[in-house]
């Protein structure tokens, strides 16, 4: 993998074999991972490091994806171009475009997809080869 100046996902998940299993599969794609437990953490961690991308649960304890993205997004430098993938279990197309309207750039099911598929979303939002 080319080197690339920012390399860093933070993984935002409160289940932690999901978060394991995200995390996992992100070093092995050559990333360097950050990880937080629920939205808050997730805000603070994604507001002080600046990962190149986030991929975040939408239904966490503390603070749920949507509020953390729309603070996120209020970061006019970094924060407003930053790519969020939003993952959830619950099909609500209420929550979709709630997360959509906050700035998640992708919605994905997590029953729907395969760990490899976020890998190749990262890779494809973040412009990698």
């Amino acid at each position: 993998m080319d080197e690339q100046t920012n390399q860093t996902v933070l993984v935002v998940e409160d289940e932690p074999a999901m978060r394991k299993m995200l995390v996992g599969v992100l070093q092995q794609a050559g990333y360097t991972v950050i990880e937080a437990g629920d939205g808050k953490t997730g805000l603070q961690m994604a507001t002080s490091q600046q990962p190149a991308a986030i991929v975040t649960d939408n239904f966490m304890p503390v603070m749920n994806g949507v509020e953390m993205i729309a603070a996120i997004r209020k970061d006019t430098s970094w924060g407003s171009t930053v790519p969020i993938i939003v993952m959830t279990n619950v099909n609500d197309m209420d929550a979709v475009n709630k997360a959509l309207q906050a700035g998640g750039i992708d919605y994905l099911m997590k029953s729907d997809i395969q760990l490899d598929q976020i890998v190749a979303l990262v890779k494809q939002r973040l412009g990698a080869k």
